[in-house]
């Protein structure tokens, strides 16, 4: 029985390729986040501030569309509407834990 012996790989190349790669996804990072302003812009939601559907905060939360407009009603998470779509302030999102009365306290 001869056994095929693996291909010997150059260190070098794969090292050129992950530095390649790692470039790769921070100029992805870039297009995407100059995207998001666009967008942003193009809702007219303020600047300087990330939003989500309340589809996306149903999911983070895990709890219905319903409770999170109650919640936006509430003073508990920070929204904005624009047309008939509310946008959820990710940052308030974020800092949101549910069964509580309202956002975490920073430690």
């Amino acid at each position: 029985m001869n056994k095929e012996t693996p291909q010997q790989v150059d260190i070098s190349t794969l090292y050129n390729e992950v530095v390649g790669l790692r470039q790769d996804i921070k100029e992805l990072r870039e297009v995407l986040s100059q995207r998001k302003v666009a967008e942003n812009r193009l809702l007219g939601l303020p600047e300087g501030r990330d939003f989500v559907t309340v589809t996306d905060a149903c999911i983070r939360l895990n709890v219905s569309r319903s409770r999170i407009r109650q919640l936006k009603l509430e003073g508990r998470l920070d929204a904005i509407k624009v047309g008939n779509i509310l946008y959820i302030d990710k940052e308030s999102l974020d800092n949101f834990k549910v069964g509580t009365k309202g956002p975490r306290k920073a430690s």
